[in-house]
C-alpha cells in the first residue's frame, strides 16, 4: 500500500513513519527518533540481578549522550539451567533503567544479555575478540621478534612481513627484552617471546607439544604446517606465527591477508584448513550463579 500510494514520489523517513503509524494507530516517535534525529549506541549494564530458585528479577539500564531518547531495543536473555538446558526469553527494554522478571523453568546456572550480538549497542572490550585486522594495521609501531638460534633461517620471513606495511618493521632478536607497546610478531615455534602468549592462550585451551599443536579437536603437525595465533595483551597485538624455518614464508604471509577477521588461522601444505574468531568468554552482561 506504502508503494503504490508513493509510487513517482519523493519520499522521507517521515512519510514512512506516517503510514505505520496509520496501519498500528498509535505514535512511533520512540521508535523513529532515537534512530534518525540521534547519535550514538547506547551503553547497556546489568544494574542489579536476583536469583530466587527459578525466578530472576533483574534491572538493566541504557545509556546514552545526555538527553537523548532511550532506543526501544527487543534483547534476548539466554539462561543456562543446573540440568543444562539453554532457554530464551525476549525483553523489551524501552526506559534509561528498567525492571524486569523471568520465570525460568529450572534454577539458573547461567545468565546473558545479547548472547548473539543483536542488537545496536556499544561493545564492552571483553566483548571484541582479536582479529588478525589489527595487527595488519600501519597505525601502530611494528617489531617482529626472531629465534636467536635460528635467526638467519628466517629472515627471509622479515621481508615477507615487510612487504604488507608501509612503515620500517623494527627487528629484535627472542633474548631482548619485549617491547611494551606497538604490534609484535611472534615467528617461530621456538621462539621464547611466544611463552607470553602460551600463558594468555591457556583459558583458549590451546595446547603445544614439541612438534604439535592442539585446538578443539583440530591437531597440526610442524613438519607440515603452520599455525597464526593471535591476542590483545595489554591493549596491543600480538601474534605467533607457529612454524618451522623450512615452510615458505612469502606464500603463507601473502595468505594471511585474506584472513583478516580471525583469531586463529590454519595451514597444513600451504592450505587453509582452519579459521576462527575466539568465543567471548567474559562479559558485563553475562553472569554466571
Amino acid at each position: 500500500q506504502f508503494f503504490t500510494n508513493q509510487v513517482w514520489k519523493t519520499i522521507g523517513f517521515a512519510d514512512l513513519q506516517k503510514a505505520f503509524e496509520k496501519h498500528v494507530h498509535q505514535s512511533l516517535d520512540a521508535f523513529f527518533l532515537p534512530w534518525l534525529d540521534q547519535l550514538g549506541a547506547p551503553h547497556l549494564a546489568i544494574h542489579d540481578l536476583k536469583i530466587s530458585n527459578t525466578d530472576i528479577e533483574l534491572t538493566l539500564q541504557q545509556t546514552r549522550t545526555s538527553g537523548a531518547r532511550p532506543y526501544v531495543l527487543p534483547l534476548k536473555l539466554r539462561v543456562l539451567g543446573e540440568d543444562g538446558s539453554l532457554q530464551d526469553y525476549k525483553i523489551n527494554l524501552v526506559e534509561p533503567e528498567q525492571k524486569f522478571h523471568i520465570s525460568a523453568t529450572v534454577k539458573p546456572k547461567k545468565l546473558w544479555i545479547d548472547p548473539e550480538f543483536e542488537v545496536f549497542r556499544t561493545l564492552y572490550a571483553e566483548e571484541t575478540p582479536f582479529a588478525m585486522s589489527q595487527i595488519l594495521s600501519d597505525n601502530q609501531e611494528l617489531t617482529i621478534s626472531l629465534p636467536t638460534s635460528q635467526k638467519a633461517a628466517y629472515e627471509s620471513w622479515v621481508d615477507s612481513f615487510q612487504g604488507l606495511y608501509s612503515k620500517k618493521i623494527r627487528v629484535i632478536t627472542d633474548q631482548e627484552p619485549m617491547p611494551t607497546g606497538g604490534a609484535l610478531w611472534v615467528i617461530g615455534y621456538q621462539n621464547q617471546h611466544s611463552q607470553i602468549l602460551k600463558t594468555a592462550l591457556k583459558v583458549r585451551q590451546l595446547d603445544f607439544t614439541d612438534r604439535e599443536l592442539k585446538y578443539n579437536s583440530k591437531i597440526w603437525n610442524l613438519d607440515r604446517s603452520s599455525v597464526f595465533v593471535g591476542e590483545s595483551l595489554n591493549k596491543r597485538p600480538v601474534v605467533w606465527v607457529w612454524v618451522d624455518e623450512k615452510q615458505p614464508a612469502t606464500v603463507l604471509v601473502q595468505k594471511i591477508k585474506h584472513y583478516t577477521t580471525f583469531s586463529i588461522v590454519g595451514f597444513t601444505d600451504q592450505k587453509n584448513d582452519f579459521k576462527q574468531t575466539w568465543p567471548i568468554l567474559s562479559s558485563p552482561l553475562i553472569r554466571e550463579f
